[in-house]
């Protein structure tokens, strides 16, 4: 909604200029000029489209840059376009077609969906044909001496508007949120449904990480191979350290072929046929590089070695950490136990010497 009185102020923009320059060309075309004898000067309604016209247009056209869809911006526009409608009224004479500028002000007004501004539409239209009625009846009504009760005539007819727009704008909001609600429920829906998708691929990703993670550290090699190709689509990383060859040429065309026993090679052509027949079982040997084998042994052995020797020299550190905590309590023991000691002497002297001097006295 407030982006639609965003807009609604915009629009009100183009309003308040065009109407301005309506105004000056309305005093330029009607009283252009004045005479006084033969001396011309230009009207005074000129000066008063121009300079009134152009203050009453000036506060709307700012607030709609400095605050828009702000309520006090259509509360300002609202009371300046009745100005408008006073201007328009005043600068043709009191003509009562101008008169109908009032209703069309209010209809745009509607626009904003917010009935609370007719009420200081209603106001001020009301407060400038009581005040101008009193004080210069011809520039409002087009006559000199008007009943006094005009002015209620016109603001009646006024107040009859605005109940049809307030009816219309009551309407029109309850069919909005009635719009709304569903769009707001789907919004909703969409939100929940994305969130439980992100966390379901999350939890997805933390499996299948875990699942690789046990595959990777566990003695067996892992593998995958397309049947219908011969070749390798992955190999566990421990491969190497169990055949001798790195796990890139495991993925290499012909290295299955190239590298299975020569006594198990007649199997190979019939690992398609048999994975298009379901499950199937088959064995067969690898020939491992004994040499690299040998080296990845070594390798591991070298690795393991290091790790129990740092997980000692972690144990060490640990114990030597509570062996020095333990000291420390130990020795803060003895300070207090000492510190304790002494006091209690210090006291037993001081005694002793209150109890000689009593002797004595």
């Amino acid at each position: 909604m407030n982006a639609h009185r965003v807009r609604a102020d915009r629009v009100f923009v183009y309003v308040m200029a065009g109407q301005w320059i309506f105004g000056i060309i309305l005093a330029l075309v009607l009283s252009p000029s004045t005479w006084a004898g033969k001396v011309q000067t230009t009207h005074v309604h000129v000066y008063t489209a121009v300079f009134l016209g152009g203050l009453i247009s000036a506060l709307p056209i700012a607030l709609t840059f400095l605050r828009p869809g702000a309520p006090v911006t259509r509360h300002t526009i609202a009371v300046a376009q009745m100005l408008w409608s006073a201007l328009l009224i005043h600068l043709t004479g009191g003509r009562i077609e101008t008169h109908f500028h009032v209703f069309g002000s209010l209809a745009f007004l509607a626009f904003y969906y917010d009935w609370m501004v007719l009420i200081p539409a209603t106001v001020t239209v009301a407060a400038d044909h009581f005040f101008r009625g009193l004080l210069w009846p011809e520039s409002v009504y087009g006559i000199t001496n008007p009943e006094w009760w005009r002015f209620l005539e016109h603001a009646f007819w006024v107040v009859f508007e605005d109940i049809v727009l307030i009816m219309y704008v009551l309407r029109g909001l309850e069919q909005s949120r009635a719009i709304s609600r569903p769009q707001v429920e789907l919004e909703i829906l969409n939100t929940s449904i994305e969130h439980q998708v992100q966390e379901r691929t999350r939890e997805l990703a933390a499996s299948r990480e875990q699942y690789r993670s046990l595959l990777e550290t566990t003695l067996a090699v892992p593998w995958e191979l397309d049947p219908d190709l011969v070749r390798f689509t992955y190999v566990g990383p421990q491969a190497e350290g169990s055949f001798g060859y790195p796990a890139n040429d495991w993925l290499g065309d012909g290295f299955l072929v190239d590298h299975v026993h020569s006594d198990d090679r007649s199997l190979i052509p019939n690992l398609g046929k048999m994975a298009q027949n379901g499950k199937a079982e088959v064995e067969f040997r690898l020939k491992a590089e004994l040499e690299r084998v040998q080296a990845a042994a070594a390798q591991q052995q070298a690795r393991e070695l290091a790790r129990i020797e740092e997980d000692a020299a972690e144990q060490r550190r640990r114990e030597f950490a509570r062996i020095e905590s333990e000291a420390a309590t130990q020795r803060e023991s003895a300070v207090t136990e000492a510190r304790a000691g002494a006091e209690a002497a210090a006291r037993e002297i001081n005694f002793s010497c209150c109890e000689e001097r009593d002797s004595r006295s």
